[in-house]
Parts: structure tokens; sequence; C-alpha cells
């Protein structure tokens, strides 16, 4: 009997563990993150840092001067009160050129608010803007045809033709961007050209290269912050956190 017993506890043990196994890894498949997130001291998942840390880089920015960075493995660009992520691992190989494109994006589509457009198309719509003299909300052309000349609208046209872009693409381009004030528009110009001025991509080239140096580059990529390397069990997390850098607690 008391075999019987005991044993009746060593299985009642067992599928506890058990249980408690497949709950914690029920709870651990929850926090599973994307690209770009990071697990915050809050327990909430963000994309690229938390408020808090969101408040401190733009805190900073607005102290130094300093713009951009690196901050839990995604490089960072700030425009006035907006801040934008872009993964390291996204821009891992590019060249300077297609770097800044991919960052450039990213930072006028959190200003703009428009998940289609580049910053390419932003450059030449600010362009045709001051080119022909005309503010881009009154380039709107598909609703305020008639209250342009016709010169402007010729121009318009042989804009479309050179850039590939169907007219009715090119006047929602700027109709989507008609609502942003001329000073939202020179602060984006502004904060790109900082960041290609003052060599950024060559600063985040040379992190990428240290890393690569001393065989930590593959396992740098694969987490989002120094608190999600340690979570998973990283090896290397204080030596990649040296070298990339994870700004203040998240």
């Amino acid at each position: 009997m008391r075999k019987l017993a005991t044993r009746t506890i060593i299985n009642a043990l067992a599928i506890s563990i058990i249980c408690l196994t497949l709950i914690n890894t029920h709870v651990q498949a929850q926090f599973v993150l994307k690209e770009g997130e990071v697990l915050s001291s809050d327990r909430n998942v963000y994309k690229g840092a938390s408020p808090r840390i969101r408040q401190h880089l733009i805190d900073k920015a607005q102290e130094d001067g300093d713009i951009t960075g690196i901050n839990n493995n995604s490089v960072f660009v700030i425009v006035d009160d907006v801040i934008s992520f872009v993964p390291v691992s996204s821009i891992s190989g590019l060249d300077d050129e297609k770097m800044l494109d991919v960052i450039g994006n990213q930072v006028i589509q959190d200003v703009t608010g428009i998940d289609t457009i580049t910053y390419q198309q932003f450059q030449e719509a600010r362009e045709v803007s001051e080119e022909l003299g005309v503010p881009i909300s009154e380039l709107a052309v598909s609703a305020k045809a008639s209250s342009l000349s016709p010169d402007i609208l010729q121009e318009l046209e042989t804009i479309a033709e050179q850039s590939g872009i169907e007219i009715s693409n090119l006047t929602s381009l700027y109709e989507n961007l008609g609502g942003l004030e001329q000073a939202q528009f020179d602060a984006v110009t502004e904060s790109i050209e900082e960041m290609i001025e003052s060599g950024f991509a060559d600063e985040v080239n040379q992190t990428l290269s240290q890393l690569a140096e001393q065989g930590l580059l593959k396992e740098a990529l694969e987490y989002n912050s120094y608190e999600d390397c340690q979570n998973q069990g990283g090896s290397n997390c204080d030596a990649i956190n040296d070298i990339i850098g994870d700004g203040p607690d998240a």
C-alpha cells in the first residue's frame, strides 16, 4: 500500500510538471516577437522601443541634436516628435544608397501616415512644388484642376510622362501629401539630409562589420533587444550589447 501511494504521488508530480511545462511553453509562444518588436519592462510589446524609450530618445535629440542612432537592434531617425525605427536585420548587407532608401521610406511613411509612399516620391513632389511655385496641396489636380493654369497642368503631364507615373497616381500622391504643413516638409528634408551628411550609413555598416569580425553578427540579428537576447538564452548578449548599444532600460 505504501509503495502504491508513493507511486501515485510520483505520478501526480510528473503530471503537474508536464502541465506546468505546457503552460510555460504556451506563455512563451505568446511572446514570440516579430522583426523590429521589443518586449518592454512593462511586459507589453512595442515596435522599435517602448513609449518611455521613445520619449527619452526624442528629448535627447532636442537637447543635443542627435537625431539618429541605434537602439534595441534598430536604427532610429527623429523628425520633430516622430521617431522611426528600422530593424538592423532589414538593412544588413545593403550598400549605403539602398540603406538610406529603406530608412528614408520608413521616415516619410511614419510622418505622413501613408504606408505606400516612398522618400523618392516625396522628394519628387517637393521639387515639383518648388519648381512650379505651387503648394503641393494645390497640385492635387484631380480635385482642383479647374483652379490650375493650363501651363501648370501641362507641366504636370510632362512630369507624369518623364517619371512613368500615371497622372491619376501622381495626383493621388499630391492629394495624400497635401495635408502636410510646409514645416513638416522642411523637417523631413532636413532630418534625412542630416542623416546622409553625418555619414550615418557608414556608422551602421561599421557597427555591423565589427559584429561580423567578432563572429557575433548572426546572433545579433536574431534578437531585437538585450533583454530579448537574455530571455531566449543568447550566449553573447553582453558582447553584442557592448558593440551595438541597447540604450536605457526598456
